[in-house]
């Protein structure tokens, strides 16, 4: 038998914090972002082009999910902003 489950329907916010991030790949990792912010998440690290090849940045939005916002960059490293 198992022991007590949380709510299935509780946010990472009522839990005390999330052990996972979310990885939403998108065309403009900029706008995405900027549009995220302005509708409440909480930036935790600006979009930035790091020797990965790909352009990410990070929010956590109002329930307490982590957000990864992603971009593949092509194979000449063009990163358009």
């Amino acid at each position: 038998m198992a022991g007590d489950r949380p709510d299935p329907t509780a946010s990472p916010e009522t839990l005390g914090g999330t052990s996972v991030t979310l990885d939403l790949e998108v065309d403009d990792v900029d706008g995405a972002v900027e549009r995220a912010v302005a509708a409440g998440a909480t930036l935790i690290r600006p979009p930035d082009h790091p020797d990965s090849g790909v352009r990410a940045g990070k929010i956590r939005d109002p329930f307490g999910h982590v957000w990864l916002i992603t971009r593949i960059i092509d194979d000449r490293g063009d990163c358009p902003t």
